[in-house]
């Protein structure tokens, strides 16, 4: 094993420790200048704490290492899918700011406290929050001000409360400003309301106007006592959890309604869809494209052991997050959730270059009612959509093909001078010929929407 060989090359910065993989197997290097921290984790019983309660991700300890350099080798339990913040809707990133402060919290009876506080710290193993940097711990030595303090504000309050406060969706935040927004920034995008807050005016304007202060107090190594950490945390925990998401009334939240209009399409739908899933044995993964709510989502789960969801609106992600943690389904370790615009690069890139996608391919893929706003909408071609889907898809595709002429399909070309890309069915179905076996082609009812059952060839 050479752990420096396959060091993972988003993992740099810290000198504690790195990320590598060897034989598709993610493991964990431990420097020698983090042993006395890490020594304290297990001696002190706060791994077991966290890990007993899955807060923290557990992992075995591997000896076989060529390199000096390193004091331990860990090799962590598998995240089944890893996503970057930006692809979360606002209720995630919310849960991960509780779930940071709540470990710091704990630490802190163990003598032990986050140097780093971070969005990229937290996974989603299906809607549950788990930590997964074990080297962010560190042994208390004086008590000190929290120096994960101001990251924490600015890489998660501050994007929660833009997104509490206005209309701007918090996931677009930290695809702007991925190691979090400035409070001056925040100061200004913030209205004279989010003043009435004392823990928002306390942790985001205050510290704003005052920052340089505090970043020369801290270099006084002024005393900072437990007491003061808890009080500091009980802030910050107020603050978040007042930093609910807006009632933001987005149009594609409420597609399903709109379509239940129309004489049986959804209950047609839905029969469908059904039944092929129905015919088929447990498959391990399952990709929604262009999800919605979830409605299909949680059809797809019933045959999926792991199941990821993603649609462009945030309110609709919003909206199945917050059902399947409401609900606690047996979904809930099984249904991920995430933002995702389908007509970016993260889409048609060859291979994609987002996470999301290059996982793939899925053993089944939901493709309902998505490629018209690729082709009509964005001018993706037809040939190339389909494309893209074959490569997600490993087994089964079930698309569902939303004709030239239907409403929906002509509201999107009122806006256009001109469709620059054919989209015609017939056409679509060559393309689907190329990469596929049609095996079945129904219509949704009398709406003159067809589903298709396709087979990877």
């Amino acid at each position: 094993m050479n752990p420096r060989k396959n060091q993972l090359s988003t993992s740099y910065r810290d000198p504690a420790g790195f990320v590598f993989e060897e034989n598709e197997i993610i493991y964990r290097q431990v420097n020698q200048c983090y042993r006395q921290h890490y020594d304290h984790l297990i001696a002190s019983g706060l791994y077991e704490k966290l890990t007993s309660q899955k807060l923290l991700i557990a992992h075995e300890e591997i000896t076989d290492t060529e390199n000096n350099e390193a004091y331990k080798i860990l090799k962590p339990d598998r995240i089944p899918f890893i996503t970057q913040p930006d692809n979360w809707c606002h209720s995630q990133l919310r849960e991960a700011a509780i779930l940071t402060l709540k470990i710091q919290k704990i630490s802190l009876q163990y003598g032990m406290a986050l140097k780093d506080a971070t969005p990229k710290n937290i996974q989603f193993i299906g809607c549950r929050p788990v930590f997964i940097d074990t080297l962010s711990f560190e042994k208390i030595v004086t008590q000190k001000p929290w120096v994960a303090y101001r990251q924490f504000c600015e890489s998660f309050l501050a994007p929660l409360a833009i997104s509490h406060y206005t209309t701007i969706p918090s996931n677009r935040i930290l695809l702007g400003w991925p190691a979090g927004i400035g409070l001056r920034t925040t100061r200004k995008l913030l209205p004279l309301n989010s003043y009435l807050n004392i823990d928002i005016t306390l942790n985001i304007h205050l510290q704003s106007a005052i920052i340089r202060d505090v970043q020369r107090q801290q270099k006084k190594q002024l005393t900072f006592s437990e007491k003061k950490h808890i009080d500091l945390i009980s802030s910050l925990e107020r603050a978040v959890e007042t930093c609910k998401v807006a009632n933001k009334n987005e149009h594609w939240a409420h597609y399903y309604e709109e379509v239940a209009t129309r004489a049986n399409y959804m209950e047609e739908k839905e029969r469908i869809i059904r039944s092929w899933v129905e015919e088929f044995t447990m498959f391990k993964t399952g990709l929604d494209l262009g999800s919605n709510t979830g409605h299909f989502t949680k059809i797809l789960a019933e045959k999926c052991s792991f199941t990821i969801a993603v649609d462009n609106s945030e309110a609709s992600i919003e909206g199945l997050f917050s059902e399947v943690k409401r609900n606690s389904f047996n979904y809930h370790e099984h249904i991920l959730p995430l933002v995702l615009d389908l007509s970016n690069t993260n889409f048609t890139d060859s291979p994609p270059s987002s996470g999301i996608l290059s996982s793939g391919p899925y053993e089944i893929v939901l493709a309902l009612a998505i490629i018209h706003h690729l082709i009509i909408r964005n001018n993706i071609p037809s040939e190339y959509c389909i494309e893209r889907l074959s490569k997600l898809t490993k087994n089964i595709l079930l698309l569902e093909f939303i004709p030239a002429d239907d409403p929906l399909s002509l509201r999107m070309r009122e806006d256009k001078d001109h469709v620059y890309h054919e989209y015609e069915q017939s056409t679509t179905e060559k393309h689907m010929e190329r990469f596929f076996h049609i095996e079945e082609r129904i219509e949704i009812g009398s709406s003159g929407r067809f589903m298709y059952r396709l087979r990877k060839k």
